[in-house]
């Protein structure tokens, strides 16, 4: 078996996940490059989307030649507006509008485009040829260009999943170069867009406008110190805010924020201490298995490994696997997660470690898929885990012949949650529903004592007790 070794494996896994990442889009020729810079086309790697945590709104640092507004302009982030002091209608890009720096001019474009109804991303890039400094750029709408068809796609090939059309050929941009005295001038705006906008109600939700406003960073690292998830941070919020439209982002955000608080918890120093402790772990046992995921700026984001010992216990007791990422270490609240299962004396082995900083489905398929390479590619009969859409989607690319069960110990904690108007006002609901759950013994008798339940109580139509009932099968 090929063991990764500390040097090849960071260098590998980067790869991979950059290939994973991979958006290819069409571009159109940039403005006129003279002989002391080169053009760097973003088109062939990941989105460079506009916004996100850096993106605070406050003054735009834009210059009018034909008179300064800087003073008098606001780029309101949370709303997006842009407005005068006098109330004077939105401010457009022009040709020849001067920003003190590229920063600025991002900012007041993705601003206006909030404003219109679109979206931004970075296009390409000029360089100088003496010193690699950036001299120009493109900011263009997410929609322009066409994504490119891969080396080895084949149309006849059925997807798991469709990919949405993101990309229509859209011409509109903001070019913006820097001149000799450093300030940023448009060279080029193009106002047509080829497609619908979107309304104020919807905007929030494109990519280079989500973003977490301070009060809910805040309240996110509050919950996130006492080990609460993102799922319900955001159940929460949407219960403060009265419906999802009123929150301003999606469950998705709020995991990356998780993610980019973890990140900077986890320092350099700790990740190295991390790799130092694998590479002299490997060098005493070379059957010591272990990988690095990072993200595309080189950051470790998630660690496995797995000893010899583990490895071939896999071996023997691999058929049933439990895979449980509610565990919390202390210090920097990442889901420690372990691989385990049960030997011929009923106890507990490890298969397996990790730990995770990033919870996303891409993150859990890279696990499954190292997890799989260090057990010799041996798929398990049966894989038990917490019930979490992200891992549901992971093992079913990764391990679709293997059976998938919800693990019932996670699934009954959340009975006081979800039927708390039930659980707390009947002392005798949580003897019957446990009684209904555990000591039915035919499919049968399951179902009688589930429909008596559910009508004494008044619960055939509550809604977390008929999605529970739906996937029966698989508690």
């Amino acid at each position: 078996n090929l063991v990764p070794t500390a040097y090849t494996l960071p260098l590998w896994v980067s790869g991979y996940i950059l290939l994973l990442d991979a958006m290819d889009c069409g571009m159109d020729v940039a403005y006129g490059m003279g002989e002391d810079e080169e053009m760097e086309d973003n088109s062939s790697g990941s989105d460079h989307q506009i916004g996100g945590d850096d993106y605070q709104g406050g003054n735009s640092g834009g210059r009018d030649p034909r008179g300064n507004w800087d003073d008098e302009t606001e780029v309101n982030s949370g709303g997006g507006d842009l407005s005068t002091s006098e109330g004077s209608a939105i401010l457009e890009p022009y040709e020849g509008m001067e920003f003190d720096s590229e920063e600025a001019a991002k900012k007041f474009y993705n601003a206006y485009a909030r404003r219109m109804g679109f979206s931004v991303r970075i296009g390409s890039t000029s360089r100088s040829v003496q010193d690699r400094s950036i001299i120009g750029r493109y900011f263009v709408c997410s929609k322009e260009g066409f994504r490119q068809k891969k080396a080895g796609d084949d149309e006849d090939k059925v997807l798991k999943r469709k990919r949405l059309i993101t990309r229509e050929g859209c011409k509109a941009k903001l070019a913006v170069r820097k001149n000799s005295i450093g300030k940023w001038i448009v060279r080029i705006f193009i106002k047509e867009h080829n497609h619908a906008m979107m309304t104020p109600s919807t905007v929030q939700y494109l990519r280079s406008h989500k973003r977490l406003s301070s009060a809910a960073q805040s309240l996110n690292d509050t919950q996130m110190a006492v080990g609460v998830r993102a799922n319900l941070m955001m159940s929460f919020l949407r219960l403060e805010a009265g419906r999802s439209s009123n929150v301003g982002f999606i469950e998705r955000d709020c995991k990356n924020y998780v993610t980019t608080v973890r990140q900077r918890t986890l320092g350099k120093g700790d990740a190295q201490a991390v790799l130092d402790y694998f590479k002299r772990m490997q060098a005493r046992n070379p059957t010591f298995f272990y990988a690095i995921q990072v993200d595309e700026e080189e950051h470790m984001t998630n660690f496995f490994w797995v000893d010899g010992r583990s490895r071939m216990a896999y071996d023997h007791f691999g058929d049933v696997v439990t895979f449980d990422t509610t565990y919390k270490t202390n210090k920097y609240k990442m889901p420690f997660a372990p691989f385990a299962g049960l030997n011929h004396h009923r106890q507990t082995v490890l298969f397996g470690c990790a730990l995770l900083l990033d919870e996303s489905e891409s993150s859990f398929v890279w696990l499954f898929t190292t997890w799989l390479e260090a057990m010799c590619g041996r798929h398990p009969t049966a894989i038990i885990t917490n019930q979490d859409p992200a891992i549901e989607a992971a093992l079913a690319r990764v391990f679709p012949n293997s059976r998938h069960r919800l693990c019932m110990w996670h699934i009954l904690r959340k009975v006081p949650e979800k039927l708390s108007h039930v659980y707390h006002a009947h002392k005798s609901f949580k003897d019957e529903f446990y009684r209904c759950i555990h000591n039915t013994e035919t499919i049968d008798e399951f179902e009688e004592s589930w429909g008596f339940l559910v009508d004494r109580y008044d619960l055939r139509e509550h809604e977390w007790i008929q999605s529970l009932y739906d996937i029966r099968h698989r508690w």
